[in-house]
């Protein structure tokens, strides 16, 4: 079966490095899923109480140790003015 790849390709801080040397301020490292990510894929309805108990999970552990538990994260940075 062609699963994807297993593991990061990158850690937080080492992606947040990378963007800050390509020279991004205000760089912000998230965890798509979290820890709760794959308990979420087995779900089969998705109501309103899971939505919102998904959401919950997610602001509670929005902190850099938790992020690590995600199957992906997603970067945000500004590109800087140049002048």
């Amino acid at each position: 079966m062609g699963w994807f790849p297993a593991g990061h390709f990158h850690h937080g801080p080492e992606l947040e490095g990378e963007l800050v040397e390509a020279g991004l301020a205000d760089v912000v490292v998230h965890g798509e899923e979290g820890p709760a990510g794959l308990a979420l894929e087995l779900v089969d309805e998705w109501g309103e109480d899971v939505l919102a108990a998904a959401l919950l999970l997610a602001e509670r552990l929005d902190q850099p140790l938790a992020r690590e538990l995600s199957n992906h994260l997603l970067a945000f940075g500004t590109v800087p003015e140049v002048g």
